[in-house]
């Protein structure tokens, strides 16, 4: 869901574009009276928070230099030969290893529920959007949605949108349930891969929590510049892995994306008449976390028409 004003096509032309090059006047002045004025965020900008810039692939690098010039070095050759006795600890970090690999390699493997690009029902709409009257018509819900078919086209992907989905400047890609770009493995969370995310997560919360029990029980054995940094990066890890849990799980709870739960002010069918944050998606936690890790199919996916092709009773022919 959402507009995406600055989407360019193959040929380089943004919505406006369009509507101005086949005089869609009604179109234009939506466009002029909707589009938003802010600019986009410092950090989002300069490449320090993940999102869509050309420097993406920055936090992918350090992340794994680090894990193999340093934290991985460090472990196996001076913790393992002074920390024997704790021979089970070892055997569980190896597991965690494994399990937290597996499922960053199906995070990389499995795409995350790219939309189709080239619908053809795309152009069919286009062609008759002139004659729909835009109007809204109440928060968003399976079966009340906003009567608006801008909100639902990517001009990119020249697609109709499913409900949520949402289109990645990094990937240039639409995603289903679209939750965020993640630059520590290079590609989106979506749908279909959100599960083996969460999973991959909590694995490396685990590592750092295993860590951090070790480094307590020797804790004798902190000595040094080499062992120091590796308490210190040790440290940094388990901070920043337990933010992204707990951000992943308490938005899979709500039945809401990360994107949806930072971003939830530019989509309308979040906002009650007074502007408060209204969660038409919220079925009870066990029911959200259930569709969240595919034991139930989320609402919004049971329709078998995109909601904006079932408006063409309302346009002109």
């Amino acid at each position: 869901m959402g507009c995406s004003w600055s989407a360019k096509d193959m040929v380089g032309s943004t919505p406006m574009n369009l509507a101005e090059g086949r005089k869609y006047h009604d179109v234009i002045r939506w466009f002029q009276e909707y589009q938003p004025k802010h600019k986009q965020p410092f950090m989002l900008r300069t490449g320090l928070k993940p999102g869509p810039t050309k420097n993406a692939h920055v936090a992918f690098i350090l992340l794994f230099c680090n894990l193999a010039l340093f934290a991985y070095p460090t472990y196996l050759l001076h913790v393992m030969p002074l920390t024997s006795e704790l021979g089970m600890c070892h055997v569980w970090m190896l597991f965690l290893q494994f399990l937290l690999w597996g499922t960053y390699f199906m995070c990389r493997t499995v795409h995350p529920g790219y939309v189709p690009t080239h619908d053809p029902e795309y152009e069919e709409i286009m062609g008759k959007i002139t004659n729909f009257k835009l109007h809204h018509t109440g928060p968003l819900s399976p079966d009340n949605r906003i009567s608006n078919p801008f909100t639902e086209l990517c001009h990119t992907c020249l697609t109709v949108r499913p409900p949520r989905a949402k289109h990645c400047r990094v990937c240039k890609r639409c995603v289903l349930l679209f939750d965020h770009h993640c630059p520590y493995i290079y590609t989106c969370v979506g749908y279909r891969n959100r599960i083996y995310f969460a999973i991959f997560i909590a694995t490396g919360m685990a590592v750092c929590v295993t860590g951090c029990w070790m480094a307590y029980q020797r804790w004798d054995l902190v000595t040094g510049p080499i062992m120091w940094g590796g308490l210190f990066d040790l440290l940094l890890s388990t901070f920043a892995v337990s933010l992204l849990s707990v951000q992943t799980y308490t938005a899979a709870s709500r039945n809401l994306t990360v994107n949806e739960s930072v971003n939830w002010k530019k989509y309308d069918h979040f906002k009650a008449p007074n502007g408060t944050f209204i969660n038409p998606f919220n079925r009870g936690w066990f029911r959200n976390l259930a569709e969240f890790f595919h034991l139930a199919r989320p609402s919004e996916l049971l329709h078998g028409r995109r909601s904006v092709l079932n408006m063409r009773r309302n346009m002109d022919v």
